[in-house]
């Protein structure tokens, strides 16, 4: 009788596994650097620190009492109306946001030390996927909010910023993981692209030594 029962309950436990992946997609963002970049002279010289905060919170569109923050979007019908599956991250976002601009840094010359009296903050405010329902094709645009500053060894502000950035994958046939994940790399690629080609942020960069 024993054995019939746990026989039944780790069918139940396969079943539920199962259905949970029909619900659920599960997506690794990868920021895609820029090409060609050059080292700015006297960043070699320069330590600093990058902390990324999410704060989004449970009204923002996408966060659930289920998944929590790792939700960045769902699916929809073709009715347009919210559905499965629950758009999920592998990674927590702000970890992934954090690692990709240190690998932009680096790239720069700038050295990353946790110790830095040279802090760079973000805040992460919005990073979200929809799909954008049309009579025979949809778009899976993402939007991506984050406020960005530079902060000095005594805590003063040498940049200040909020960039507001979207990426799209035009003629999303499937309104899943797949076709919202391009869309949410592009709009990370896009926020950091526009932060690195601010004349002012490198500036404060330079200033802060």
């Amino acid at each position: 009788m024993f054995k019939a029962l746990a026989l039944v309950y780790a069918f139940a436990v396969i079943s539920l596994a199962g259905c949970e992946s029909l619900h659920v997609d599960r997506i690794t963002l990868q920021h895609m650097q820029q090409k060609e970049i050059r080292v700015v002279p006297g960043a070699a010289n320069i330590s600093l620190v990058v902390k990324a905060i999410d704060k989004r919170d449970y009204l923002a569109p996408g966060i659930s009492r289920k998944w929590g923050k790792a939700v960045v979007g769902y699916g929809r019908n073709g009715l347009g109306e919210e559905t499965y599956p629950d758009i999920i991250v592998t990674e927590p976002v702000e970890l992934t946001l954090k690692r990709s601009i240190e690998d932009e840094l680096k790239a720069r010359g700038f050295q990353i030390d946790q110790n830095a009296n040279l802090i760079i903050e973000i805040d992460i405010n919005t990073f979200f996927n929809d799909y954008k329902v049309g009579f025979i094709f949809s778009d899976s645009v993402a939007d991506f909010n984050i406020d960005v500053k530079v902060l000095s060894n005594t805590g003063y502000i040498l940049y200040s910023r909020r960039i507001a950035e979207q990426g799209d994958k035009a003629w999303a046939s499937t309104m899943s993981g797949e076709d919202a994940k391009i869309a949410l790399n592009r709009a990370v690629d896009n926020g950091i692209n526009a932060l690195f080609s601010d004349g002012a942020f490198m500036s404060a960069l330079l200033r802060g030594n």
